[in-house]
């Protein structure tokens, strides 16, 4: 089969010259199986050279966006359990100042509810969080001027004693005639600490005529407190007081006709009755009393 042979003629530019060429078929076959291996060997080789990097490069692309995918994925998923802790303490805040303001918290807090995708919840719980900021900013600037103003109420007792006169008409122990009492008179121990009955600012501090060794605090815009007839003072004017400071000792000095603390509370100017305010034990008069605040 392979022993057949074939002549093939190959001629130049002039039909003169030509070149004879006699060939087995086996020859033939084996030429032919060459130049298509030749052929295959350098498709593979292209493909090797130039598609095959492409797709190596491709699939590297791949690659790193799936990790970068993953890795956004984590994240998205931390910061979203950071959110979520950061709202329920924003709404355990929010629901405790709003009850210390007298606020119904449901009007203010938004409705819960989470469910969806990663990225859903984390837009869910980023305007929760936008509203439960705003509302507890609101709650905090409500509380901040609702314990302003009671922390500015005189309603710490100033000292440890006896109310031995009350506010109003008595009869003046001096002059034997009656008088109006612009406060109380607390008859303690010699040096006995006097507080102050609530935060405030000193506005005065030295000798106040009658009055002896005297205290003014001034306390938010419209309560003023008087503590006179002290044995010592340890404030200055323009010093800031918290209630309890200690402001001075009972003594006896100005207008007095023994050891007490002359007590005054003034509201917007005017005298008025500190057992209104101060919070104590109410006994009778000539006996001890304690603070209770």
């Amino acid at each position: 089969m392979f022993r057949e042979s074939y002549t093939i003629l190959v001629f130049g530019k002039k039909k003169q010259q030509f070149l004879q060429l006699e060939v087995t078929k086996l020859k033939l076959f084996l030429i032919v199986s060459i130049v298509i291996t030749s052929v295959i060997t350098s498709v593979i080789n292209i493909y090797v050279m130039y598609i095959t990097p492409y797709r190596k490069d491709e699939i590297e692309r791949l690659k790193a966006e799936k990790d970068r995918a993953n890795r956004l994925v984590s994240q998205l998923e931390s910061k979203l359990a950071i959110l979520e802790e950061k709202l329920v303490t924003y709404e355990k805040k929010t629901r405790k100042l709003a009850i210390i303001a007298g606020i119904n918290v449901d009007n203010i807090l938004p409705l819960a509810g989470i469910g969806g995708s990663a990225e859903e919840d984390e837009i869910y719980s980023i305007e929760r969080l936008n509203l439960l900021e705003t509302a507890l900013g609101k709650l905090e600037h409500l509380y901040k001027e609702r314990k302003r103003y009671l922390s500015s109420i005189p309603s710490l007792f100033p000292t440890k004693g006896v109310i031995v006169s009350r506010y109003g008409i008595r009869i003046d122990p001096f002059t034997r005639k009656r008088a109006f009492h612009r406060g109380i008179d607390i008859e303690a121990a010699p040096k006995t600490p006097v507080l102050a009955a609530a935060d405030g600012v000193v506005i005065e501090a030295g000798r106040l005529g009658n009055l002896g060794r005297a205290v003014v605090i001034k306390h938010g815009p419209f309560y003023r407190t008087r503590y006179a007839h002290l044995s010592r003072y340890f404030v200055k004017k323009g010093q800031k007081i918290k209630a309890g400071d200690i402001i001075g000792l009972v003594g006896t000095t100005g207008r007095s006709t023994g050891y007490h603390l002359h007590f005054e509370v003034i509201n917007r100017g005017k005298f008025v009755n500190p057992e209104n305010y101060v919070f104590l034990t109410f006994v009778p008069s000539g006996s001890e009393i304690d603070e209770s605040s």
